[in-house]
């Protein structure tokens, strides 16, 4: 879901990294399947912790959040820096420090991500726990009414998907 975001949005600013783009956004939480597989074995790790966002959890658990985890991972496979960095900052993108077209990269993923949140595809149980970063959808030049087109087009397109058996 969120890779179709991304593919809409960067279809929006004519942008020419939609399949970088894309594939930033298929692998955004793949730390979660590495931490996720583990607490699923280790649940009594997570005893006196019940309630508490997903990346407190995950810090308190294990030192580190599942964007870190999947950064990590990214590079080990030595994957372009592109990929770590959107999967490293996805939710907090007004931190990543790096070059500019990268910086643009990790600001998509993040709004795409959200925006997969806010549409009600991406029904993790730590989902609303995550916040848009007002500067950096400002700063894209998303408004909440171009957020809405957005939806819209996003629903359609998977509708499309579902329809011709891709989904």
């Amino acid at each position: 879901s969120g890779a179709i975001f991304a593919e809409i949005i960067s279809r929006k600013f004519k942008l020419k990294t939609s399949d970088l783009l894309f594939t930033c956004c298929m692998l955004r939480d793949v730390g979660k399947i590495i931490l996720g597989s583990f607490l699923a074995q280790e649940q009594h790790l997570t005893k006196g912790l019940e309630g508490q966002p997903f990346d407190v959890l995950e810090q308190e658990v294990f030192g580190i959040d599942h964007a870190e985890a999947g950064a990590i991972l990214m590079e080990s496979w030595h994957m372009p820096e592109e990929f770590a960095a959107a999967v490293r900052w996805h939710h907090r993108p007004a931190m990543y420090s790096g070059p500019q077209s990268i910086a643009m990269i990790v600001k998509i993923v993040h709004v795409a991500d959200i925006l997969s949140y806010m549409a009600g595809d991406n029904d993790g149980v730590d989902g609303l726990n995550y916040r848009l970063d007002g500067e950096t959808a400002a700063g894209l030049g998303i408004s909440c009414e171009l957020a809405d087109i957005i939806i819209y087009e996003h629903k359609l397109k998977y509708e499309e998907l579902k329809t011709a058996g891709v989904l």
